[in-house]
């Protein structure tokens, strides 16, 4: 039986008492036939009658990704500029470059995993298309400031595609309780720049053969793959409670 975490605030005339407990399918079972609203995660428990009683209660779901449980209760302006200002971040990323052929090293891939850590993956996803269409009108968005449409067709046309496939998969997994200690989630980065540069080299083979696209497009970026996916979850796990602090 899957078992999930509830928070519980039970309130009394003091102060709210915050209850973390763990309860399976069963008990989720039980909470619907009581009327209310299954979710994975809860965020607050909230009883209106006294200490003891059980009046009415109201439940919101908490994103296990920091920056979507910031956003769950602000209006839709807030989540705008958080996917403008992200697809930014990704950007400035795209200019710290060392040249290198037919594809540059930059640290776009720390970026992409840094969003899907902090922003699970349907605000991830947004991030990363708005940069990708701001790129493709023209801004210098992407590797050593190119932009335009001829990049989404150049050589580095897979790792674009990879992107987007990355920070889906890498920001469902993160968004998962078990997935957010060091180990996991330096796994779940792992297995994202797997993703990108799979799409990468199967892009670049069609275009200058496997092996090659082996030797320029991958060899080159496996050590940086792991110190990047050490580095985005060293800097999750530091602000992270930053941000969830903010959330209260």
């Amino acid at each position: 039986m899957r078992a999930e975490f509830f928070t519980v605030y039970v309130s009394d005339t003091e102060k709210d008492h915050p209850i973390s407990i763990r309860c399976g399918n069963a008990a989720r079972r039980c909470l619907a036939t009581l009327g209310y609203r299954e979710a994975h995660w809860l965020d607050r428990w909230g009883w209106t009658g006294g200490a003891g009683r059980v009046g009415k209660a109201e439940m919101s779901d908490v994103h296990v990704a920091p920056l979507r449980a910031f956003l769950s209760e602000r209006p839709a302006i807030w989540r705008l500029a958080a996917v403008v200002g992200g697809s930014w971040v990704i950007a400035a990323s795209s200019w710290v470059s060392a040249p290198m052929y037919p594809v540059p090293m930059t640290l776009q891939t720390f970026a992409i995993l840094l969003v899907a850590g902090l922003a699970g993956a349907r605000l991830g996803v947004a991030i990363v298309i708005t940069w990708l269409a701001q790129a493709a009108l023209g801004l210098p968005f992407l590797a050593e400031g190119s932009g335009g449409l001829d990049p989404f067709a150049g050589p580095t046309a897979g790792y674009l595609a990879g992107f987007v496939i990355a920070v889906i998969v890498s920001g469902a997994l993160s968004e998962r309780p078990g997935l957010r200690g060091w180990m996991p989630m330096l796994g779940v980065f792992m297995l994202g720049h797997a993703v990108i540069l799979g799409c990468g080299w199967s892009w670049l083979a069609v275009k200058i053969g496997p092996q090659a696209a082996f030797d320029s497009g991958v060899s080159p970026f496996l050590i940086g793959s792991v110190l990047k996916s050490f580095l985005a979850v060293a800097v999750i796990r530091l602000v992270e409670p930053w941000i969830r602090s903010l959330s209260r």
